[in-house]
């Protein structure tokens, strides 16, 4: 099961520190930006939009192919 960890901050200083215990434990990462919800010109349907959007990503994890999937089956049945 793949647990999904998300932290906000401004300061650069804190997100590379809980980076790097992140990487100290051995624990795989991604990295992303995004402009937060509470700035200034976000609107309440955006804000609305990008709960949407994470509920469904919460109910609806990445789910990784095994590198010898035949995607050729796929489409060809």
């Amino acid at each position: 099961m793949t647990h999904i960890l998300t932290i906000e901050t401004n300061n650069s200083t804190h997100f590379e520190q809980i980076k790097k215990l992140a990487q100290k434990l051995g624990v795989a990462t991604t990295e992303g930006y995004e402009k937060a919800l509470s700035a200034p010109g976000v609107t309440a349907k955006g804000k609305a939009d990008v709960e949407r959007y994470l509920a469904y990503r919460r109910n609806n994890p990445p789910v990784k192919v095994p590198k010898d999937f035949d995607f050729n089956m796929v489409v060809d049945s």
